[in-house]
């Protein structure tokens, strides 16, 4: 079969080497697979070139374009919408009773010190602590290009959980810990060591993975309050962190789920 693999420009350029593995992993396994950079350019893509995509671009309208033409997109057009905009995310987590932190748009603004957040956002980008009103008028003018979102900030921050994902199954989770920010992300210097997901966490994902039907999330938790609460879905997750901690062999689970969707057909989003 021939594949399509979907990427923004800056993105394709940072994950060349991933990018590079996934198409000889797919030669093995006897599909032909293509880059395309997007940059959200959906009218100019022509579907009818690949019998389906693995969308790493975040733009969900890509994988909408496949679906509606009864082709399979990883991930599904649903997946990606809801997990890149973190207003969506935290509907979906409180309409499915997951405990998560409470969050409020522009207007309806928690009491100081709480977490501004691009809804768009990701690797810790465009997230921002607001301490006061003066930082918060800083951080409006940063953000003032793209929607966000506010949430109170959480009691240990500094500290985090990713569950990979991959179909039905958590094959690995990494706990993140960083002393001098709120965020705890790698890329932005947190020190990772393996967890072991809780009863909890584990039913959590589950829940998620039961509505959205994804082929490859990352699942984040926070603490609060003693408990780990869902903060956010990953869609175009990173594997950095497993290759610095494990021997696991990313690419090739990756490809035995698409292959497992590709068997199963298309899936709507």
């Amino acid at each position: 079969m021939r594949g399509m693999i979907l990427y923004d420009l800056k993105d394709a350029d940072k994950n060349s080497w991933f990018i590079r593995r996934l198409q000889e992993e797919g030669a093995r396994h006897g599909h032909l697979l293509s880059l395309y950079i997007a940059e959200n350019k959906q009218e100019e893509i022509n579907h009818s070139a690949a019998d389906f995509c693995i969308n790493r671009s975040r733009h969900a309208a890509f994988s909408t374009l496949f679906e509606n033409a009864g082709k399979s997109s990883i991930n599904n057009s649903r997946t990606i919408r809801i997990a890149n905009d973190k207003w969506q995310s935290f509907q979906l987590f409180q309409g499915l009773s997951l405990p998560c932190m409470p969050t409020f748009l522009p207007g309806n603004e928690p009491a100081f010190p709480f977490v501004a957040k691009s809804r768009s956002g990701h690797g810790g980008s465009e997230v921002f602590l607001v301490k006061d009103a003066q930082s918060y008028a800083d951080v409006k003018k940063r953000l003032k290009d793209c929607p966000y979102i506010l949430q109170p900030l959480c009691d240990e921050p500094g500290v985090d959980v990713r569950a990979y994902v991959m179909g039905e199954n958590v094959f690995a989770a990494v706990k993140r810990t960083c002393k001098t920010d709120f965020r705890s992300n790698y890329s932005l210097g947190g020190q990772v060591e393996l967890f072991a997901v809780t009863p909890d966490q584990l039913s959590a994902i589950r829940i998620l993975q039961k509505e959205l039907n994804s082929d490859y999330i990352g699942v984040d938790f926070i603490r609060h309050k003693g408990q780990w609460v869902v903060n956010e879905i990953e869609d175009a997750a990173g594997a950095r962190m497993l290759y610095s901690l494990t021997d696991i062999d990313f690419i090739h689970l990756y490809w035995q789920q698409i292959e497992k969707r590709l068997k199963e057909g298309k899936v709507c989003g």
